[in-house]
């Protein structure tokens, strides 16, 4: 009877546990994902979210014509990528959030953020603080479907560097991963230690 007691709490504490450490994974737009044929408003999907630090963030994408350019709120508005602060281009990119603030994405293809392809995602503290007011999108305009291709820098060309200030940060989905299987671990000695 006290294995089977055991082998409950370290299940229960493994679930608590996991709970707190992996968050819920969104993605960009749902089954459509991040494209400026402009079947996603990307501000109402934002909308309908909570999120919270630890969720991950999956922008699916061509990328022969499209990119993920996280930006500052100045360029969100402005739909400027020329000072991002990373740009993404696999097609499957995931970001997991790390703490409370606005993470402001938009598409570096010019012409996709001008025609809706933006996302401010808002991220909440534990503590209930009211969110300022929405940033209006302009509204699509009439463009053409052909898109030049994105063309990524090269393989050797390291990622800007985040600015020094206090913008918000993401990690990529591989540091979650390690923090999981640490959580994991440190999971399997607390049964091992009853």
């Amino acid at each position: 009877m006290v294995v089977a007691n055991n082998t409950l709490i370290f299940f229960a504490t493994l679930l608590a546990l996991w709970g707190v450490c992996c968050g819920a994974v969104y993605k960009v737009g749902d089954s459509n994902g991040w494209t400026s044929l402009g079947s996603v408003d990307y501000k109402l999907w934002a909308s309908t979210k909570s999120f919270h630090a630890g969720d991950i963030l999956e922008f699916e994408y061509n990328a022969k014509y499209h990119n993920v350019v996280r930006v500052k709120h100045r360029e969100f508005q402005s739909c400027n990528a020329t000072d991002p602060i990373s740009i993404t281009d696999t097609g499957s990119d995931q970001m997991t959030i790390v703490k409370a603030g606005h993470y402001y994405f938009i598409c570096g293809v010019p012409g996709h953020c001008l025609a809706g392809m933006k996302v401010d995602i808002r991220v909440g503290s534990e503590e209930a603080a009211p969110a300022p007011s929405p940033t209006a999108i302009p509204p699509k305009s009439d463009q053409s479907n052909a898109h030049p291709p994105y063309t990524s820098p090269p393989a050797s060309t390291p990622s800007p560097s985040p600015s020094p200030s206090n913008a918000p940060s993401l990690h990529s989905s591989k540091l979650h991963l390690v923090d999981s299987q640490l959580l994991l671990a440190m999971a399997i000695l607390a049964f091992l230690a009853f």
